[in-house]
């Protein structure tokens, strides 16, 4: 006892000597305060802070840094269990998970805090002197990571039928285990919302929440008698998390109801031997109610009579009505009496209906069976014995006439039942007809079925026992779920595996089986109990990474005599459990991977792979990195997912500063610690596009450049010369220029297209970086041009550009340079002047050729109208001639309309005059045209004013014959040669099935003597024309003399007078 006493005591000095010692040492130290802020649920081996650089030990001590010891203190700090601190270098990570909520419950500030050691080696020694302590305060900031919780999953709540709409239910409210603040603050919706019922809270005198749910209709229990209402609470934190709480909401009955029958009348027919035990009818009512409201009594009516009381009796609970007599339908035929239905309700209510009984008179004797065996009558052999005689039965019945007459049947068809002779009615055999097989019934009970002759006959059975002797018929039958079994790899010999078994169907020894094993290779590695089909290992252990299955060959045989036994054979399958015996393994040696530089940390930087022969859960592994030696460990740049492989980078790479990394992986077994593999990584950092090139050439100083006005196009200004820092396959630098935004040249003319002399004038070469002088130097280009050089170092949205401003002077050039300049500009002129007539021109030939369009086809209509007028022509009269004056001047206006910018149009109209009159201009006659109208005017609907509508044609008259060119007719005036387009529409050599009247023609002019249809016109009606055109000298439109071509091509005369005919086949 003194030595245990004296032990203590020496153990307490022993703790407190140290604490002393610590207290003292901290007393006699500065303690530097260092505060840290992290959130909670980061898991283990996150970064915290850095306390060596926050103290700024790590500047104070420099090289001698790594002389620093850290430690931290674990007496009265128990809350550096949640931490890990680096003893080299003072950096905190967590040890495990930080848990808010169970470090601080819902204080809204939360923190733990460690003291921090910093020793001192001495170099060359390992003895320490304390330097330094560090109070290291970390803040724990709160996520919500708890979502709100109700006290119980499902909430029963209850309120009565037909209460006022407003009615409040109360129940408990959610909580949330996070820190005040958004994160605890929650909220309750309906889902989904309903216009029965809101949801609220309401806080109570004694400051606590409740849950209240507002009722907001009259509820009616018959017609919903429950709700089940999901009520969602949600907190604000972000995420949002949320629960719900199931309330179900039971509305209480209201005696409301009065019972009510299925029918107001019953009736129903009773035999008269009826069993007093059965309902004579069963009445039934419901009550809308629930519970004691909806509990229906029944009883006889009140003002039923003495008679039906003695006769029925009502069941009050279920409604069925008895009789408490014989019913004998020779006394009474109909009963007629009400029942009463009344409800447990306070006060209660009832109903009534009328019930109706009418007996009928039934055969009420059945008849009677007597069955004799004969001897070993009750026994059969499977498979055989047909045609036996087994028994002979009597049947008798005790009614009369048709009610006593009987018939029986066997359903059994193995049976078959003859009369016994026909001198004996109502005696019967039973004779075995068909074999019986025992596997199907070793026991049969022969059912002798016998009816009378009633319309509703009584039936009678009776049953013959037969016993079913076995042969031995049936082989084996293996159970199939008895023939799959499992055995673990590398158990020891004679291991239980499995239990195969058969069953025979058979009898005895026929039936009792004996196992035994194939010769197969695989059955020679197990042995089978015979008796009991148990399936063992040999001497042997078996491995499931050589063979994983085994299919075993069992054969069962019965033990019936020899000769007759029967055998089967089934393929048992033995399965090889896997054990944990093989380490994994590295699908290869070495990794190589890649990360592109600049990336975040995190980011994945590759991923291996690995193997393990075994499967399931011994299959499982766990990657890991393996520190290297200090200070070239490329390993601690990198983590990696223990159960993936994947790699991730813990910072951003610089490839420019390093680029690539090498280190050792490890994969290990968890369950088996030497069950590991190594392998080497090495991780290219790949570049990215984050330089933008640097202009070389020219420098910055010498980008103010001079050209002179008699530069060529071609010429180069200047060179431009740019490198860049990023890898040089992924780079390919470019070159072009652009006007500086906002800048216009300081002298010279202005483009007043482009707003600057400067457009169009500069080029770069994209590859080379040539500026060349575009196009050819122009007096309003002379001026300072303000240009950007704009370098690319690649195709495409993530280029890097790099702009560099240059200015180029074009000076002017010698008196002689811009005088040429200004002669090739007049030129120029001239030649814009040419391209605007040409275009007109052309415009106007397609307005001409529109209109001529639009005239065949009128024409064509009006000639598909007036086919009939112009086949039968109406005699002249003055009425006639008017239209045919009428016409003629619509003729002249035609004319108008044809040439508008005939130079010749105002002779044109002097000389197209209507017959009979005369027109003087100026006080100069004017050469007179005359028509002769010998051809009949043809009616037409057509006033368009087209020559073609005016005439159509009858054949040669006074004369006069009708000349056409081969190809086209044509108009001649003064000289000039119209064509007349009509042709077209009405070629007489046309294959079209119009009237050749239709054809027509007009001719103003005059031919050769003694030629007037076939021959060419003569000179002298050409100098008449031309003699009368207003001084014009030519018979063209453009005022020179027509041509012989053009007179011999298109004109044809009749003598001095113009006739404006048409000529028709002659």
């Amino acid at each position: 006892m003194a030595v245990s006493s004296i032990l203590c005591r020496w153990l307490g000095l022993a703790l407190l000597v140290p604490l002393l010692a610590s207290l003292y040492v901290c007393q006699a130290q500065d303690i530097t305060e260092i505060e840290f802020t992290t959130e909670e649920e980061k898991g283990a081996d996150h970064f915290i802070g850095n306390t060596a650089e926050r103290s700024g030990l790590l500047r104070e001590f420099g090289n001698n840094f790594q002389l620093l010891v850290f430690r931290a203190l674990t007496q009265g700090y128990p809350d550096v269990q949640y931490l890990r601190i680096n003893p080299s270098n003072g950096v905190i990570h967590t040890a495990k998970n930080i848990d808010r909520e169970a470090i601080c419950t819902k204080s809204p500030d939360c923190s733990i805090m460690v003291r921090i050691s910093v020793n001192r080696r001495s170099p060359g020694s390992e003895s320490t002197e304390l330097l330094r302590l560090l109070q290291v305060t970390i803040k724990i900031l709160d996520i919500n990571d708890e979502a709100p919780t109700f006290e119980k999953r499902v909430v029963n709540l209850q309120i009565p039928e037909n209460l006022q709409d407003g009615h409040e239910l109360f129940t408990s409210v959610a909580s949330d285990k996070d820190s005040e603040g958004p994160n605890s603050l929650i909220t309750y919706k309906l889902a989904p919302s309903t216009p029965d019922f809101m949801v609220t809270t309401q806080t109570s005198a004694d400051g606590f929440e409740d849950l209240v749910i507002t009722v907001k209709k009259v509820l009616d229990r018959e017609e919903q008698s429950s709700y089940a209402l999901e009520v969602i609470a949600s907190d604000n934190g972000s995420p949002q998390q949320s629960s719900t709480v199931l309330v179900n909401v039971q509305v209480t009955d209201v005696n409301d109801n009065a019972p009510q029958f299925g029918r107001d009348n019953y009736t129903v027919n009773v035999l008269e031997n009826s069993d007093k035990d059965l309902p004579v009818v069963v009445v039934s009512a419901s009550d809308l109610d629930a519970g004691e409201n909806a509990r229906v009594g029944y009883s006889l009516s009140s003002q039923a009579p003495l008679k039906i009381r003695e006769m029925f009796t009502v069941d009050g609970a279920t409604g069925e009505v008895f009789s408490r007599q014989e019913l004998d339908f020779e006394q009474e035929e109909t009963y007629q009496f009400y029942v009463t239905a009344t409800d447990h309700g306070s006060p209660p209510q009832s109903a009534s209906a009328l019930v109706t009984v009418q007996l009928m008179d039934v055969n009420d004797n059945r008849p009677n069976i007597e069955v004799t065996a004969a001897t070993f009558g009750d026994e059969v052999t499977e498979h055989g014995s047909v045609g036996k005689f087994l028994a002979h039965i009597k049947v008798s019945d005790a009614d009369r006439g048709v009610n006593g007459q009987v018939t029986c049947s066997i359903a059994d068809q193995h049976f078959s039942l003859e009369p016994l002779d026909a001198s004996s009615p109502g005696f019967y055999k039973i004779v075995l007809s068909q074999e019986l097989d025992r596997e199907e019934a070793a026991q049969i009970e022969v059912e002798i079925r016998c009816q009378d002759g009633d319309s509703q006959p009584l039936v009678a059975i009776a049953t013959l026992p037969i016993s079913v002797l076995d042969i031995n018929d049936n082989a084996p039958q293996f159970v199939p779920d008895s023939l799959h079994g499992t055995v673990m790899e590398e158990r020891p010999p004679s291991s239980h595996v499995m239990r195969v078994q058969a069953i025979d169907p058979d009898a005895g020894e026929n039936a009792r089986v004996t196992y035994s094993l194939g010769t197969s290779p695989s059955d020679a590695l197990f042995t089978i109990d015979s008796d009991s089909g148990v399936i063992s290992t040999r001497q042997i252990h078996l491995d499931r990474e050589v063979e994983k299955v085994y299919n075993l060959t069992v054969v069962a045989r019965d033990n019936a005599p020899v000769g007759r036994r029967m055998t089967s054979t089934a393929t048992a399958t033995v399965r090889v459990l896997d054990e944990n015996d093989n380490p994994p393994r590295f699908t290869q040696q070495g990794f190589s991977t890649s990360i592109t530089e600049n990336l975040p940390e995190r980011s994945p930087a590759g991923q291996v792979s690995a193997t393990d022969d075994d499967i399931d859960q011994n299959a499982r592994f766990q990657f890991s990195i393996i520190g290297g030696q200090k200070g070239a460990d490329d390993g601690t740049f990198f983590t990696i997912d223990p159960q993936t492989g994947l790699l991730l980078s813990k910072q951003p790479f610089d490839r420019e500063k390093k680029d690539t990394y090498k280190f050792s992986i490890k994969v290990s077994d968890p369950a088996v610690s030497n069950y590991f593999d190594i392998a080497n990584v090495t991780v290219t950092i790949d570049d990215a596009n984050d330089h933008a090139p640097r202009v070389l050439k020219p420098p910055e100083t010498e980008r103010e450049f001079t050209c002179a006005f008699n530069r060529s196009a071609g010429d180069v200004i200047a060179v431009f010369q740019a490198e860049d820092s990023d890898d040089p396959k992924l780079t390919e630098i470019t070159y072009s220029v652009r006007i500086r935004t906002g800048s216009a040249p300081t002298s010279g003319q202005v483009d007043r297209k482009s707003g600057s002399s400067t457009s169009g004038l500069f080029s770069m070469d994209p590859l080379s970086g040539n500026l060349r002088v575009a196009r050819e130097i122009r007096p309003e280009d002379i001026g300072v041009h303000r240009l950007e050089v704009v370098v690319r170092d690649t195709p495409g949205p993530a280029a890097q550009t790099t702009v560099v401003p240059v200015s180029v002077t074009v000076a002017e050039g010698s008196e002689e340079e811009m005088s040429r300049f200004k002669a090739s500009s007049g030129m120029d002129n001239n030649v814009t002047i040419v391209s605007v007539i040409v275009v007109c021109t052309a415009i106007l030939a397609i307005v001409i050729i529109v209109v001529i369009c639009f005239i065949r086809r009128v024409d064509r209509n009006r000639k598909r109208r007036g086919l009939a007028a112009s086949t039968h022509p109406a005699p002249s009269s003055p009425s006639h001639q008017a239209q045919l004056d009428a016409k003629l001047y619509q003729a002249a206006q035609w004319v108008n309309t044809v040439t508008p910018s005939d130079p010749h149009q105002n002779g044109v109209k002097a000389r197209l005059e209507v017959p009979g009159s005369e027109k003087v201009s100026s006080g100069k006659k004017k050469k007179e045209v005359s028509f002769s109208l010998d051809d009949m005017v043809v009616e037409s609907p057509d006033t368009s004013g087209s020559v073609n509508s005016v005439f159509a044609s009858r054949g040669k008259q006074d004369g006069l014959s009708y000349k056409q060119t081969a190809e086209q007719s044509f108009i001649v005036m003064d000289g000039m040669t119209t064509p007349d387009f009509s042709q077209h529409l009405y070629d007489r050599r046309s294959s079209s099935t119009d009237h050749p009247d239709e054809r027509q023609f007009m001719e103003v002019g005059g031919g050769g003597a003694g030629h007037p249809v076939t021959g060419p016109p003569g000179r002298a009606a050409e100098d008449r024309y031309s003699d009368a055109s207003s001084g014009d000298t030519g018979t063209s439109d453009s005022g020179r003399g027509g041509s012989e071509d053009e007179s011999h091509g298109h004109g044809s005369s009749s003598g001095d007078r113009g006739r404006l005919g048409s000529s028709g086949p002659e």
